[in-house]
């Protein structure tokens, strides 16, 4: 007798064999796209682990001063630019200028101190002169004082502080606050992964922030290493921080490089000196306009000049941008006591013209 293969148990093991074999498929899909695709796929607790890292070093460092130098290039401004050209009548080509940089950048929780050297283009001299720029931020007001360089008077400009404006947020001290306050800058939840990098034996991770990119330092506490600022496919600014142990505070900056193509703007800095968690004089954080400055008030929207002992206003229409010594030394009270002069003796004359006719008037009668 022809014996019948049993078809159910054949059906049971081909099917049995299609389950395991889909899930074995799944997994290794699985495993290869995790492997595949690490840009912005890694765990969220090790993003979780850097910002912890990077709120840790920044609840450390609850103060800092450093003062560095080195060499700096860079071109004019735009605006500086365009007031040469005007100047000049000509469509002028203006070459970048080199000089030696000094700096000096002050945090104390959220007041901050800058004091800078730079070189300015003069549309009038049609030259570089070197400058001298202090910002001070107490948290409140930011205060600006510009050194006579271009101008050959001292400026001064009072505001409210705000995150864009204030002396901490400074252009030339961003590679200090990406190595001290990175969280001031980055979203952490707007972190990425976009894998690792090799450099110089050591394997960084690439953190991607919206179109830019941070590689940080896993061996040491995540430290920044590298900052590309890009704007679509081009990198506007790069920076390369170099950093040396600090026994008690950990990884700290020593040097860097910075170079940002839309401005011409390239330097290296050393830092020269440092200190840190030590006790900063308030008076730092609100410094004052220099003699004869010209100040410009946003708070109270006034423009004056300080001259010491009193407050030469200047009132609309005044200010011709080449009559500075005109109004230090001119009386900004004259013509409003010949106005009131004027006023109180027409005042005078009209009294004593209604006297006279109230008196014709009663020898009349």
């Amino acid at each position: 007798m022809l014996e019948v293969p049993d078809q159910t148990f054949h059906f049971r093991m081909y099917s049995g064999m299609r389950i395991y074999f889909s899930t074995f498929m799944f997994l290794c899909l699985y495993t290869v796209g995790l492997n595949g695709s690490s840009a912005g796929k890694e765990d969220p607790a090790s993003i979780e682990a850097i910002r912890g890292m990077w709120r840790k070093r920044q609840e450390r460092l609850t103060s800092f001063d450093f003062s560095f130098r080195g060499t700096c290039s860079h071109g004019v401004e735009d605006r500086e630019l365009f007031l040469a050209r005007k100047a000049a009548n000509a469509d002028i080509q203006i070459e970048p200028i080199s000089y030696n940089k000094t700096m000096r950048f002050v945090v104390s929780g959220p007041k901050a101190y800058i004091e800078y050297n730079s070189r300015k283009w003069g549309a009038e001299s049609k030259a570089y002169s070197p400058t001298k720029t202090i910002i001070a931020s107490n948290g409140e007001l930011v205060r600006t004082s510009f050194f006579p360089g271009v101008r050959t008077f001292p400026t001064f400009h009072i505001e409210k502080a705000r995150d864009g404006n204030a002396a901490g947020s400074a252009f030339f001290v961003l590679p200090l606050n990406l190595a001290f306050r990175p969280l001031k800058y980055f979203a952490v939840n707007q972190l990425m992964f976009g894998g690792r990098q090799d450099f110089e034996g050591r394997s960084l991770v690439l953190l991607n922030h919206r179109e830019d990119v941070i590689w940080v330092d896993p061996s040491r506490d995540f430290i920044p290493i590298r900052y590309y600022q890009r704007r679509g496919n081009e990198t506007t600014r790069f920076i390369e921080i170099s950093y040396e142990l600090d026994n008690e505070y950990g990884w700290i900056p020593k040097s860097w490089k910075d170079n940002a193509s839309r401005m011409s703007y390239s330097a290296e800095l050393n830092v020269e000196k440092r200190a840190i968690n030590t006790e900063v004089a308030e008076r730092m954080f609100d410094i004052n306009p220099e003699p004869n400055a010209l100040v410009s008030d946003y708070v109270t929207d006034t423009f004056y000049i300080d001259r010491g002992s009193d407050k030469r206003i200047i009132r609309p229409g005044e200010w011709k941008g080449s009559n500075y010594e005109e109004l230090l030394h001119g009386d900004e009270g004259k013509n409003t006591r010949l106005f009131l002069i004027a006023l109180f003796s027409l005042g005078g004359f009209a009294l004593f013209y209604v006297w006279r006719r109230e008196r014709r008037s009663k020898a009349g009668k």
